[in-house]
């Protein structure tokens, strides 16, 4: 009788445990009970996420002087600790109640820091998006320290993907 390899063995148990388990893990789900809290859901996942990077960012901004300019409209900067009265809602802020707020206080930012260094860091914007796109890219054309970043994680994603592959 020939003796299975820890890796033979370690296929044959994955065969098993995916024939038996299949429905469980097509469900998203585990036969083991991992941890006591109840998993959460993949949008829960999503916003836990974005809620820790958002911190991060506010971590690494630390005191420098920022700016947020965003076309979401549910105060997802300002629940991370970013200042209300440094953020810029598009959407919001044109409403009728609000009547340029926001972009009153962004215009006064550029303004006291023209001519210095300006990063904008855009993230997940896509291409066709040019609602903030188009005039951020302006702006940083216009100054002379000025530096666009684009983050846009679908499709750092794809090209890991891609790169995977070969």
């Amino acid at each position: 009788m020939r003796i299975m390899s820890f890796y033979e063995n370690l296929v044959l148990q994955t065969q098993i445990n995916d024939s038996r388990y299949r429905s469980v893990y097509g469900a998203g789900k585990t036969p083991v009970k991992m941890s006591q809290r109840k998993p959460m859901s993949y949008e829960e996942q999503i916003r836990e996420l974005a809620r820790q990077v958002m911190k991060d960012l506010k971590a690494i901004i630390g005191e420098k002087p920022y700016f947020v300019v965003t076309s979401n409209g549910e105060c997802h900067f300002e629940l991370c600790g970013f200042g209300p009265e440094k953020i810029y809602e598009v959407e919001v802020d044109s409403g009728f109640m609000r009547k340029g707020v926001g972009q009153r206080r962004f215009q006064t930012f550029l303004e006291e820091y023209h001519g210095k260094r300006l990063v904008v860091l855009e993230l997940g914007i896509g291409p066709r998006n040019q609602l903030i796109k188009a005039p951020l890219m302006r702006l940083v054309d216009r100054e002379p320290y000025g530096t666009y970043l684009t983050v846009k994680l679908g499709e750092a994603l794809g090209r890991l993907r891609v790169m995977c592959e070969f």
